[in-house]
Formats: C-alpha cells, structure tokens, sequence
C-alpha cells in the first residue's frame, strides 16, 4: 500500500514543482493566477488518483483569497513534502550530457537532492556507452558536444526503439526559434535556455519523469496509439529490406498541422495531444490495408503506402482530410476559440537505400512552399526544379570538400569548389548560386566575413547559407545565426543529414521566389515567411 501510494503521490509531483515555482516568483505579475491554474489542475489529478486529502488542500488553494494565497501554498507544499515517503537511492536515473565543467556542476546540483541517481557524460560517446549500461529514465541534453552535434544524437535516440520514448530536455545557449523549432520537431520532449533556472529545471524533469512509462512499448507513441518514430522507421526498414516483397513504389507521405503551437499556447499540452490523436484516427479511416502510419514530430503524421503511387496516395490522404474538415470533424470545436486549423501535405516515392529521414525531407519539401488559408487544404507534389541546383562550397580541407562534393555531385547538384574565402567570395559577387556551404575557418577572409558580405548584397539576401563550424564551438553557432546563417552542421558531420538539409532549403529556396517567399531565417518567428 505505501508503494502505491508513493508512487501516486510522485506522479504529482510535476505540480508540485509549478506551485512551488510560482512561489518563488510570488509578487510578480501572473504569479497568483498561475499558482491557482496549478491548484486546479492538482485537484483534478489528485481526485482521479484518489488522493482526497490532496485534492481538498488544492482546492483551498485555488479559491484562497490574495492574502492567504501565500500561506495555502506553502502548507500544500509542506503537507505532500510529509506525505510523499522518501524515495529510494536507486530511483529514477538522470543523464547530464554537458562538456562545460561549470554548467555540468551546476546541473547536478539543482538535481541532488531529488534521491536520483545522477550520470555526467562530457561527449556524445560517453553518453551511448551510460545509455547501454544503465537504464536511464531521462537525458538532459547540451546541443554544443566536443564530439557530435547534439541534435544527431537526439535523432538516434529517437529512432532507437529502446530510447524511443526516453524524455530528452535540450539546453541551449541559443535562444533562436529555428534551433527550439527544430529540436522540438525532431523529438525533444523541452527546450530550456542557458543559464538554466531550477525551478524551471526541475519542474520540467518532475513532468516528464512523471509522464515516462520505462515498460511502454517503444513503437508505439502514447499520445495517438499509431507508430512513433522508432516504430515507422522500424517498418519502413522492413519494407525496403530485400525480402520486404514491395510490389510497385513505397510511396511515403507528411502531413502538419497547423498553427498547431497555437493549440499548445492556448489551450495546453493536454489539449494539443488529443488533437493528433483524433487526427491520426480520421487519417487512419481512409487508409488501405498494409498502409502504416505513425506520428513523426509533434505536429507531423507520416504515412507509409506500399505498392501506391503519388496521385493514389494523394487521394487517400485528400479522403481522410475531408473527414477532419467535415461537421462534427475534430476541427470543428476549435472555430469558436479563434484557432483556425489547416493542413499541408506532401508526398514522396522513397528511393532504394535511402532512410526514412530523407524520404520525409523530400516529402516535406512541398510542405516548404504549401500556403494553407483557412481550413482548405493545400497539397502540393514535390516541386520539379528546372536544371541542375548550383552549390557554392567553401572549405580548405580537401578531404571535407572532397566528401561534400562527391555526395552532392551525385545527387545531381553542381558544385562551385573554393579554399579560399576571397576567391570564393570574388566569384559570388558575381555568379549565381542556389545555396553556399561556407566552413567558418577558411584562409584569405573567414566564413563569417563571407557570410556577411553576401547578406549585404540585395539578390543574395536570401540565398540559403549552411555554416560547418568546429564541435564545441558553440559562441561561432550563434554570432553564424545572428548574421544570418540558415543553419549549420558541426563537423564531423553526417553526409545524408548535410544532403537532407541541402535538398530541404534549395527547394525551399528555388520554387518560391515567384510567390514572394524566402527561406525561414534564423530568429523568424513559427510560420512567418512572407516578405
């Protein structure tokens, strides 16, 4: 019985670390009324789990007047201190994966005192080796690694069945909407700025330790019932394997909901998993069978199609659209809170030997160039770009440029090759270019001035730039970004993410421009892309 009731009263403790918070910060504006939205929402877990006591002390606080707010708070907060049995020493694991010593410190301090066992890894490497050996319930993660880029190992852990559903919290020094953006799509579970705040630390770690289920089954995401990431990548392995006995194309198909960060601002993170939840099963509705679908990021669904061509497969996601529009559709009810939904869908044939990342990216770059308005659907085939992508690449180390080349070459790009940042530069004054890849440390004038330069010039304002930057190098992430970058890779690098990333902007780049379109920058805000 104390086990249970231990383990109940921890799965509240997510609110307890937001009461507490919103403590800390009492006198500020909003404070009171977000310690009383805790106490409602407290209530309303602590009735389900029936837990009473907890549920009657909530309640006291969300009615309590301003003058006693304070005081309510704290005797809640000291009666489930009390109540909750001490946790075991071997508990819930953590993994820091932090290289700065100061920061890693930090880290380990905020979280010492919740009975955890804490692992520090310093690389990338050393955390794979921690995550083999221990079975560790959630990874804090810094984006900046000596030895990785940090967003490559989140990829992996997602797409590993066994780290599926590991909740990940990635640090970050840079407060750009593209790097949270991308993070969040690629499966962290929060995005937390550096320096981190405690409270915010722990609260986060609290909910999703809270919401973290060791024994689920890793293929399947919790949220809609359908294949998660791990589990579409699963199948989609399967499909493409020689005895996969796929008869005709495997045709692979993406479809966002948007504006669906408006659902989770006004309406929470309850609210936003419901949504794809009934998303999936109307989608799931017009599906054949062999058909496979599955959530990919937080507003993205893919299909998987075997045997059916792009048009078929238009069709039946058209079908499964026209239900979620309809009345009585889930679409429906958000009308009347000023959210107006739509959807963008695209889709691809995936080709022999590519991985599913690359079949989503060529699926989603029609997605770079749909326009919903309203609750119509736009869907776009992938755009058919005329003549060859050219690529400007500045990098002075021929084994790099080399690798880069011949990847790029063989997909059917032609690439202008430089060592020299003035010779590069010289020639794109000058010449015409769909996207430059430009290493940061180039002799006769540096990537950043390169960039800058380029920035300044009216017709290449706009040309997507690809920043390489040495791993830890963290400050040349941000001043790239803040001059405009449109993304970066840190070497050493995947060649198939540099491919995915090229192809993604240059289409992003070259069907547009006739709309009035650009490329999303560095600092945009979500889904602004209008000049």
């Amino acid at each position: 019985m104390e086990d249970l009731l231990s383990r109940r009263l921890e799965a509240l403790s997510a609110h307890v670390e937001g009461i507490e918070a919103a403590l800390s910060a009492r006198g500020t504006e909003g404070a009171p009324d977000s310690m009383r939205r805790l106490a409602r929402s407290l209530a309303r877990a602590a009735t389900e789990a029936d837990l009473a006591d907890v549920a009657s002390r909530a309640e006291a606080l969300r009615d309590a007047p301003d003058a006693e707010l304070e005081s309510t708070a704290q005797a809640l907060i000291d009666f489930l201190r009390q109540a909750r049995p001490a946790a075991p020493s071997d508990g819930h694991q953590l993994l820091v994966v932090e290289d700065s010593k100061t920061v890693a410190a930090a880290l380990l301090a905020y979280l010492e005192d919740e009975a955890r066992t804490l692992h520090l890894a310093t690389s990338a490497e050393e955390a794979e080796r921690i995550l083999e050996e221990h079975p560790i319930d959630l990874v804090i993660l810094d984006l900046i690694l000596p030895d990785r880029d940090g967003r490559d190992l989140l990829l992996q852990l997602r797409e590993d069945a066994a780290t599926a559903n590991l909740p990940v919290l990635v640090l970050s020094a840079s407060t750009s909407t593209v790097a949270r953006a991308e993070c969040l799509a690629v499966g962290a579970s929060d995005f937390l700025a550096k320096p981190a705040d405690p409270q915010l630390l722990r609260a986060s770690v609290a909910r999703h330790l809270s919401d973290y289920q060791r024994d689920a089954d890793a293929r399947t995401d919790r949220t809609t019932g359908f294949l998660s990431r791990a589990g579409l990548t699963e199948v989609y392995r399967a499909l493409q394997a020689p005895s996969g006995k796929v008869e005709g194309p495997l045709a692979v198909a993406i479809l966002v909901v948007t504006p669906y960060d408006l659902v989770l601002r006004d309406r929470g993170r309850e609210e936003g998993d419901r949504l794809m939840k009934a998303v999936a099963g109307r989608i799931s509705e017009s599906l054949p069978d062999g058909a496979r679908l599955g959530r990919w990021s937080e507003a993205e669904l893919v299909v998987l199609l075997p045997g059916t061509n792009p048009q078929d497969a238009r069709d039946l996601l058209a079908d499964g659209l026209s239900r979620l529009l309809g009345a009585g559709g889930p679409v429906e009810e958000y009308r009347s809170v000023e959210i107006v939904l739509s959807f963008a869908a695209g889709v691809t044939i995936a080709d022999r030997g590519a991985d599913l990342r690359e079949a989503a990216f060529a699926a989603e770059q029609s997605l770079q160039v749909a326009r919903p308005e309203g609750e119509r659907l736009s869907f776009v085939a992938p755009p058919a770009l005329t003549g060859p992508s050219k690529i400007l690449l500045v990098e002075d180390d021929r084994v790099t440029a080399t690798l880069i080349q011949h990847r790029l070459v063989r997909e059917g790009f032609e690439v202008m090759d430089f060592l020299n940042g003035e010779d590069a530069y010289r020639w794109a004054s000058t010449g015409a270019f769909d996207l430059a890849i430009l290493d940061v440390k180039v002799p006769g004038m540096d990537g950043f001035e390169i960039l800058e330069r380029l920035r300044a010039i009216p017709r290449l304002e706009d040309v997507p730039i690809i920043m390489l930057t040495g791993l830890g190098s963290e400050d040349d992430v941000v001043r790239g970004l803040e001059l405009g970058a449109n993304d970066y890779m840190p070497k050493p690098f995947s060649p198939a993410e540099l491919l995915a990333r090229v192809r993604r902007l240059v289409a992003e780049y070259r069907t547009p421009r006739a709309e009035g379109l650009r490329p999303t920058r560095a600092g945009d805000p979500p889904g602004v892309r209008d000049r």
